[in-house]
C-alpha cells in the first residue's frame, strides 16, 4: 500500500435540505440522477475490486462525480485498492452499516478523483447481526443521501466481498444496476449460478421498490493465447445477459492497486485505459 498522505474526509453539507429554507435560486439547480452500480462475483481473483476502482476512475476521467463504497470486510477491496490505510470505524462503511453516521459523513476524496466510503475490518463482526432488515441498511442509508444537496453524483458504484454474504446483499438490495466481472475460464463460470440466484432472491425482497438490472458480464484477465477457451465460455453463459467489453490481461492493472493508484493514474496512455474507456461508454450509454 502507498505511504501517501491519507485522503481527507469531505464534511457533510450544513445547508437546509428543507425546500421551504432554501433560497429561491437553490430552488431550480437541477441535480444529475444518481446511478448505483453494484460490481459482484462470488469468487476471488476474477478481477471485481479493478473493475470498481478504475471503472470509477473512466467515469471520473469523462467529469462524471463518482463514489465508490467498499463492502469488502477483509480490507481487499476498494479501501486498500486506492492506497487509503483502514479508517476508524467511526468514519467506515461499518457506522453507516451500524447506523451510527449518515454516509455523508464517511465519504473521502482520494488522489484518483474518486470519492470513498471506506471499509473496515470490523465489518466481519456485522456478519452475525440479528437485525431481521439488515439487508436494507445501505439501502435505506443511501435513500437518505442521494438527492439531497450532499450528493453531486452520477455513480455511486459499490465494491461487493467476493463472496455471496450479508454484504454483497445489502449492495443488491440498494443498486440499480448489477455488473458481473469474471474470468472466461471453467471454474470461475460454475460460480455464477450462485449470483442469479442471490439476484433472485434480491429481487423478491425488492418486490415494489424499484427494478435490479443485470447490465452485463465482463470478461476479465482475458488472454489472447486462450482466446478458442474464452469463446467457448461465452457461448455458455446464461442467454439474454449481454456481454460488456472486455478487459485483457495487462501488468498496468496488477501494479496500480500496488501504488494505491488506478490504471488512469500510472498508464492514462495504455490499452488497459482504452478498455476501461469502452466500458464506461457501453455503461453509460443507459444514462447519457
Amino acid at each position: 500500500m502507498s505511504d501517501q498522505a491519507q485522503p481527507t474526509y469531505i464534511a457533510a453539507s450544513a445547508a437546509p435540505t428543507d425546500p421551504a429554507s432554501l433560497p429561491d435560486a437553490q430552488l431550480f439547480v437541477s441535480r444529475p440522477a444518481t446511478r448505483v452500480v453494484a460490481v459482484i462475483a462470488e469468487k476471488g481473483g476474477v478481477g471485481k475490486t479493478t473493475t470498481a476502482v478504475n471503472l470509477a476512475a473512466a467515469f471520473v476521467e469523462s467529469d462524471d462525480e463518482c463514489l465508490l463504497i467498499d463492502m469488502d470486510a477483509q480490507g481487499g477491496g476498494a479501501t486498500g485498492a486506492l492506497g487509503v490505510r483502514t479508517p476508524p470505524a467511526e468514519q467506515s462503511v461499518l457506522a453507516v452499516l451500524l447506523e451510527q453516521a449518515p454516509l455523508s459523513n464517511t465519504i473521502m476524496r482520494t488522489d484518483s478523483g474518486i470519492d470513498l466510503v471506506p471499509s473496515n475490518f470490523g465489518l466481519t463482526g456485522l456478519a452475525f447481526m440479528a437485525d431481521l432488515a439488515r439487508e436494507m441498511r445501505l439501502r435505506s442509508a443511501l435513500s437518505q443521501f442521494v438527492g439531497t444537496p450532499d450528493c453531486p453524483y452520477t455513480y455511486i458504484f459499490i465494491d461487493c466481498p467476493p463472496r455471496l454474504d450479508v454484504f454483497s446483499v445489502n449492495a443488491l438490495v440498494a443498486a440499480d444496476l448489477v455488473v458481473i466481472p469474471f474470468v472466461p475460464e471453467p471454474l470461475p463460470e460454475l460460480t455464477l449460478g450462485d449470483v442469479f440466484k442471490a439476484i433472485r432472491q434480491v429481487r423478491l425482497l425488492r418486490a415494489g421498490q424499484g427494478t435490479l438490472e443485470v447490465r452485463g458480464f465482463i470478461p476479465n484477465r482475458v488472454n489472447r493465447r486462450r482466446e478458442a477457451l474464452t469463446r467457448d465460455v461465452l457461448k455458455r453463459l446464461p442467454p439474454g445477459i449481454p456481454v460488456l467489453p472486455a478487459i485483457h490481461d495487462s501488468a498496468y492493472i496488477s501494479r496500480a492497486p500496488q501504488a494505491g493508484k488506478t490504471v488512469f493514474q500510472v498508464a492514462p496512455n495504455s490499452q488497459a485505459a482504452d478498455e476501461y474507456r469502452r466500458l464506461r461508454q457501453e455503461l453509460a450509454h443507459d444514462v447519457d
